[in-house]
């Protein structure tokens, strides 16, 4: 994967410029090191879309988890939308979810505090 395009697909799923600079190199970095990403990211795209599909058909079992879930979606998110999270929350019975605002695809990049509110208080609302 070029590295421009590396940097452009990984860096639009992070709102803050100030943020997304060090961030996207960081990662960029351990693509190439030692040891690197390389390995573990190859296969986990190689079969996304079979796993996708596999996993699709059983959503219905989610219905059968009845430990307490908070789901936390970045409202801004281009790629896994407010949809796919209602989508989430209709799936598990005893969810709650929480649409941050101004989060996008890196919720926990984007507003880590909130994040981190949000699952130290999950369950004890």
């Amino acid at each position: 994967m070029g590295r421009w395009l590396y940097f452009w697909q990984v860096g639009g799923f992070i709102r803050d410029d100030a943020v997304r600079g060090p961030f996207v190199r960081k990662l960029w970095s351990r693509f190439g090191a030692s040891p690197s990403s390389i390995p573990a990211f190859i296969p986990l795209n190689h079969d996304l879309q079979a796993a996708v599909v596999i996993n699709t058909s059983r959503t219905g079992q989610l219905a059968t988890f009845d430990a307490p879930v908070r789901i936390v979606f970045g409202a801004a998110d281009p790629y896994l939308n407010s949809g796919v999270a209602e989508s989430f929350h209709a799936a598990f019975p005893s969810s709650d979810l929480v649409l941050v605002p101004t989060a996008r695809h890196y919720v926990q990049v984007d507003e880590p505090e909130e994040v981190a509110r949000q699952v130290l208080t999950a369950g004890g609302q």
